[in-house]
């Protein structure tokens, strides 16, 4: 017997060394390599359930969340009463859009604990995705009371403000989250980008250039932050300087279709009506469940069949016109809230979200 307890000893602990190698090979952006790490350590002992949550964080990560749901199912079977994988299990879930299966998960696992931060913060998410606003608010508050100094509590809780329009409340979050994130750049310039888009919404354009700019000192290839620095470029008329922006913004992430939007926009108001709809199409191959972009290309449509002299040509554009105008009220009836309402050309920025966490450790 002494002898068989010395074999499963070192069984665990060979399957311990192969997931901690593969955890630090994920850490450094080798997720494949990771991947083959854990599933040695599976080999060794098929019952090591935090190889498969690992392994699980992974797979979600390259967004093969079948794959990653099958790993954390499979964690929880071996481990039914641990908090930290029903939290994750729940994420894959809201990933998936299988909102009840989060939420039942998210609910087991607060049964469980109710001092677990991450996991009000996930529902919080959850209920934010659902715009239950206030279910959202009360389970941020919660996290924030049981950890007062994590930046991205504050974010979400701006973000719940943002969308429920009270948007000092959204402000004052978020300029908070600012303070408590400086040393985590991604964070700390996503908080900076979000009250840039409250003080734009605010019509404060001067300060929200401020932040903007800000966003760059930190991080010159940041898309987001030229998209945003270009529409208020717009609001104050500087028109060139939007147009540089959005198209650098472009450049650096051929597939912002907010950026082409926002570029198309632009031309639509300096009467480049061409290179509009150009910009339009673009968008909409890139977001094609977007009621506004099909409703602004239908405008341009319209208008250059008012403009058109040829009786063949006009009727292209009307057909073209009656088209688009049709889908984006199919969508409009399905699509949920995104920012601006149809016809309200040349005020969309990207919008704001939280971002689920998962218990790593």
């Amino acid at each position: 017997m002494l002898s068989l307890f010395i074999v499963d000893c070192k069984t665990v602990k060979d399957a311990s060394f192969y997931t901690n190698k593969a955890i630090n090979h994920a850490r450094n952006g080798r997720r494949y390599v990771a991947i083959s790490g854990f599933t040695k350590a599976l080999e060794i002992d098929p019952a090591y359930s935090e190889a498969y949550n690992q392994r699980s964080l992974v797979f979600s990560d390259l967004n093969m969340y079948q794959e990653a749901l099958d790993d954390i199912s499979q964690a929880i079977i071996l481990e039914p009463e641990s908090q930290k994988y029903l939290n994750n299990r729940a994420a894959i879930y809201i990933a998936l859009a299988r909102t009840e299966d989060a939420f039942a998960d998210l609910n087991r696992a607060m049964l469980i604990n109710t001092s677990n931060a991450s996991v009000f913060y996930n529902r919080s998410t959850l209920y934010h995705l659902e715009k239950q606003y206030s279910n959202a608010l009360n389970d941020i508050n919660q996290a924030i009371i049981i950890s007062p100094n994590d930046g991205k509590y504050f974010s979400l809780r701006g973000d719940i403000y943002y969308e429920m329009e009270k948007l000092d409340d959204a402000f004052a979050d978020y300029s908070l989250a600012i303070e408590l994130t400086q040393q985590k750049e991604y964070l700390y310039a996503k908080n900076y980008i979000k009250r840039g888009l409250v003080l734009y919404r605010l019509n404060k354009y001067q300060q929200s250039l401020q932040d903007f700019n800000q966003v760059l000192k930190i991080n010159n290839g940041h898309a987001e932050a030229y998209n945003g620095r270009g529409a208020i470029y717009f609001e104050l008329n500087e028109y060139q300087k939007a147009a540089e922006d959005f198209s650098w913004a472009i450049k650096i992430d051929p597939y912002y279709a907010d950026a082409y939007n926002n570029r198309a926009v632009l031309y639509y108001e300096t009467k480049n009506y061409q290179k509009a709809l150009d910009d339009y199409t673009k968008a909409i191959n890139l977001l094609p469940q977007n009621p506004v972009f099909y409703n602004d290309r239908a405008d341009i449509y319209k208008l250059l069949e008012e403009q058109a002299i040829d009786e063949e040509v006009k009727n292209d554009y009307k057909m073209k016109a009656d088209a688009d105008y049709k889908k984006s009220e199919e969508l409009e009836r399905t699509y949920s809230k995104i920012g601006k309402k149809t016809g309200e050309r040349g005020k969309f920025l990207t919008g704001i979200a939280g971002k689920l966490i998962r218990n790593r450790v």
